[in-house]
């Protein structure tokens, strides 16, 4: 199990110049923290980098978000001691269909901006994608949860995972309620890397939204004892 450092994160509903980004945090060597449900708690550990990975003590990283689906002070922003993977907590990231339940409501959505600070010489894509939840889904009811990242400094050329659960999928009474992890990889050969400098900006959009093919059918993902998360694993590499 994985020590996620805390990162600062911020809300933000406006454009935000690089002279904003003022929110940065040296993480040390020997200093984690362990994420557990919304509660931290202050271990120690030594981490030691991978050959491909840059050190983690020279890996800072600042986040801020946007969107019906995260309001001010509802994510939790983390990363693991290698730098290797990114997680956010949402707190607010819920979705409900249902014959009284507003249109709106079906859909969410958060925008983040990342400034990823690293020692020159690398780069980084991302890897693939992993969603943690809870859903209740009658028949005819889907979930789709989307992830899509793009640099800013790069040609518009978008990274994107998508999860898919469906009221008819498997062998699970989603009527009932499940609890679900479910994993996106971008295959080696589509990865979008990020330029070979210090420092990058890359935006992260994800989605949730249920569609419904029945109107008096019910479907949420709104439950107190399961929080909806988001891990990003990142693939670094050095520059040729």
């Amino acid at each position: 199990m994985r020590d996620y450092i805390p990162i600062l994160a911020r809300s933000t509903y406006s454009n935000l110049p690089e002279s904003t980004y003022s929110i940065s945090q040296t993480f040390g060597m020997k200093t984690t923290y362990s994420f557990a449900a919304l509660a931290t708690a202050m271990v120690s550990a030594t981490i030691t980098p991978k050959a491909d990975l840059p050190n983690p003590a020279d890996v800072q990283m600042r986040v801020h978000y946007a969107g019906t689906g995260c309001p001010d002070n509802s994510i939790t922003a983390t990363i693991s001691p290698d730098r290797a993977v990114l997680k956010f907590i949402f707190d607010a990231f819920q979705v409900s269909t249902g014959p009284e339940t507003p249109t709106s409501e079906s859909r969410k959505t958060c925008a983040f901006t990342l400034v990823l600070e690293h020692p020159a010489g690398y780069q980084y894509a991302l890897e693939s994608a992993l969603w943690h939840g809870w859903a209740q889904l009658d028949d005819g009811v889907d979930l789709r949860l989307d992830a899509s990242t793009f640099f800013a400094s790069e040609p518009p050329a978008a990274t994107s995972v998508q999860i898919h659960a469906s009221s008819k999928s498997g062998s699970l009474n989603w009527s009932e309620g499940q609890v679900f992890t479910k994993v996106d990889e971008v295959l080696a050969f589509s990865r979008v890397y990020s330029s070979c400098v210090p420092e990058s900006v890359v935006f992260l959009n994800t989605r949730a939204m249920l569609t419904s093919q029945d109107p008096r059918a019910f479907g949420s993902t709104a439950e107190e004892n399961v929080v909806t998360s988001l891990d990003l694993t990142l693939d670094w590499r050095q520059c040729s």
